[in-house]
């Protein structure tokens, strides 16, 4: 009973539903909101970035590049932990779905199914 009271209400709403439609496009298309924001948006982004670099460039040279170094570093470790993190969430990951590593003669590890894989 829900879902024909749902499409009675949907039928008498329906050609409100395409007017509106229709003249939300027709304002679009007079007024290109979506050409100008696209736009905008660009600019700012373009503008952030130029501005962000310059930043980083002047704090990566204070006390004679010391500081540059530190984020080097500090962005290294960061990439490390997030690497590693990923390594073993797929690791755990295949150990839920049965896959199990096998080693290969140069002792790396070559992923494999069940028992008759070969590497």
């Amino acid at each position: 009973m829900a879902v024909l009271q749902f499409f009675i209400v949907l039928s008498f709403l329906w050609p409100y539903i395409q007017v509106l439609a229709r003249k939300t496009f027709e304002y679009e298309r007079t007024h290109r909101v979506s050409e100008r924001f696209a736009s905008c948006t660009w600019s700012t982004a373009n503008a952030v970035g130029k501005r962000t670099l310059a930043t980083a460039n002047l704090v990566c040279t204070w006390n004679d590049g010391q500081v540059g170094e530190s984020l080097e570093s500090a962005f290294a470790w960061w990439v490390h932990g997030v690497a590693s993190g990923l390594c073993e969430g797929v690791g755990e990951g295949m150990g839920v779905l049965g896959v199990k590593p096998a080693r290969t003669q140069q002792g790396k590890v070559k992923v494999g199914v069940g028992r008759g894989h070969r590497a």
